[in-house]
């Protein structure tokens, strides 16, 4: 399927950034220029981009977390594991802590298939 700006099919990726692009110049200049150029040319606004973007994000949330649960002195590991619609089983890993400021904290760690 070939996305292209100013459908409104494309979806959330592009749907956000064409609501971002209303509002910062930046990025309206460089969809311009860039948004519908084709295969070969570098835009940086591909999905393949969107998802190395979520994957770091999430690498950077984790790095948190981890850096809070070393800090902390108290911390526990939940494993709760239940079959998804195809019975496979989904292990779900979740941190439970005490953070440095004394509040409690819960954080999801991720799905084991």
């Amino acid at each position: 399927r070939i996305y292209v700006f100013g459908r409104t099919d494309n979806g959330n990726y592009l749907g956000i950034l064409e609501l971002i692009s209303e509002f910062d110049p930046f990025l309206k200049s460089h969809i311009e220029k860039y948004g519908n150029a084709g295969a070969g040319t570098p835009s940086y606004l591909s999905s393949k981009i969107c998802e190395e973007f979520v994957q770091l994000m999430g690498d950077r949330v984790l790095s948190e977390i981890v850096g809070e649960v070393n800090m902390a002195k108290y911390y526990s590991i939940s494993v709760d594991s239940t079959p998804d619609v195809s019975h496979l089983d989904q292990l779900t890993f979740i941190l439970r802590y005490v953070s440095p400021e004394g509040n409690s904290r819960s954080a999801f760690l991720n799905f084991f298939p």
